[in-house]
């Protein structure tokens, strides 16, 4: 991390040796601290060690700005199941685009409550991390629409078919209904 110590403590952040340390130490952290260290801070990390926390709660959002998009609050299961009975009433900021969250999510600007399968890549690159929201976590279903004059077509129920056996094998998270 000094390239000159100990004369010169200034750090060098873009070294090929400072990039793996912070690799191996964040790699470190995902595996065997609690859910969400890496993007904590030491003090976080800390008191949910202590506390023995498993999961996030409505309060864990009250001083954080919630990232979600533009519809409205009943159409938001974190919103209707969580933070409303809560009377938890976070900052929000809006974005039309998953990829959009992400980025924002991931230069600490807030936080947003997405499927495990849509945030997986950014997990997996440490990019941001991935908590249960609540003791059982938040789950939804997914459906398939389509126009009345397509809905008996043999070419639609083989596209529902591939698509949940597809997501079903590919996607973490995703349970067949």
């Amino acid at each position: 991390m000094f390239s000159k110590a100990p004369n010169d403590l200034f750090p060098t952040l873009d070294s090929p040796e400072a990039i793996a340390a912070a690799d191996y130490f964040s790699r470190l952290l995902r595996e065997y601290g609690p859910d969400g260290v890496v993007s904590y801070t030491s003090d976080q990390a800390v008191q949910s060690l202590k506390a023995g926390r498993s999961h996030l709660s409505a309060q864990d959002f009250a001083d954080q700005t919630l990232i979600t998009y533009p519809v409205p609050d009943d159409m938001l299961d974190l919103v209707r199941q969580v933070l409303e009975p809560a009377g938890v009433r976070p900052p929000r900021r809006t974005t039309e685009l998953t990829v959009a969250m992400l980025q924002l999510v991931a230069s600490g600007r807030g936080v947003a409550a997405l499927p495990v399968w849509a945030v997986q890549g950014y997990v997996d690159r440490g990019y941001v991390t991935a908590r249960r929201i609540g003791p059982q976590g938040l789950t939804g279903r997914l459906y398939a629409a389509c126009l009345q004059r397509t809905a008996d077509r043999p070419w639609l129920a083989d596209f529902v078919g591939v698509t949940r056996e597809s997501s079903f094998l590919s996607l973490k998270g995703v349970a067949l209904l």
